[in-house]
């Protein structure tokens, strides 16, 4: 992406999860929400680094306004954000109310961290989790469909032999064990991944290790 300054930095696309909750006369919002809407939002982290320019690219792009007009909830919402990290027993919320500590989480959030974008008025609470790679993630996921020749009803579909769908399997599981060690590494830990960290679950790479091994071993069979 060229700019007048060089270049900017590429656009991450994070998934984002809004859900609202209603906010009583009492002013305390309630804890169960009552509507949710996911969204794939770009964010650009030279463009965005005003945490008001954040907001109001988050406001354009999600419609977040008609969304709560549209449910009765009113609209015109003050959105106030916290990253989310996962903590034993729950998730702890680090508020970012402030230009800086706004550029300081940025980084983060982009990276592989998680943001919560609450609104102030209607108890709308965001979830945004980074999606690592998405084109090469769903690429990955489409040839693991390919090679078992699932495909749209009425549409042509391809046929491989069993050597050749191994291999893709093989490739696909290769690629998300991948995705598992950069983001273990990104986060300094070790811990199991569940799908949230921007990859797939633990149990989803072990499905895909099962099912390339199986692969393996009929093509050594009927070779």
């Amino acid at each position: 992406m060229a700019s007048s300054g060089g270049t900017t930095a590429p656009l991450t696309t994070v998934r984002v999860l809004c859900s609202f909750f209603l906010t009583p006369e009492s002013g305390k919002v309630d804890s169960q929400p009552i509507h949710k809407e996911k969204f794939n939002l770009p964010i650009c982290q030279d463009k965005h680094k005003s945490l008001h320019d954040f907001k109001t690219h988050l406001e354009k792009f999600t419609d977040i306004n008609q969304i709560a007009q549209n449910k009765g909830l009113g609209g015109n919402p003050e959105i106030n954000i916290a990253r989310l990290k996962k903590v034993p027993g729950g998730v702890e919320a680090f508020s970012l109310r402030t230009q800086d500590t706004w550029e300081h989480e940025l980084p983060v959030i982009t990276a592989d961290g998680n943001a919560m974008l609450q609104d102030g008025q209607i108890g709308t609470v965001k979830l945004v989790t980074t999606i690592r790679g998405s084109v090469e993630f769903l690429e990955n996921l489409g040839k693991f469909y390919r090679a078992f020749s699932v495909h749209f009803k009425h549409q042509p579909r391809e046929q491989h032999t069993l050597q050749e769908a191994h291999q893709m399997v093989k490739g696909v599981s290769s690629y998300f064990k991948s995705t598992i060690d950069e983001v273990k590494s990104t986060r300094n830990s070790n811990s199991v991944t569940n799908g949230p960290e921007g990859t797939i679950a633990s149990k989803t790479a072990t499905s895909l290790v099962l099912v390339e091994k199986g692969l393996e071993r009929l093509d050594t069979k009927f070779q």
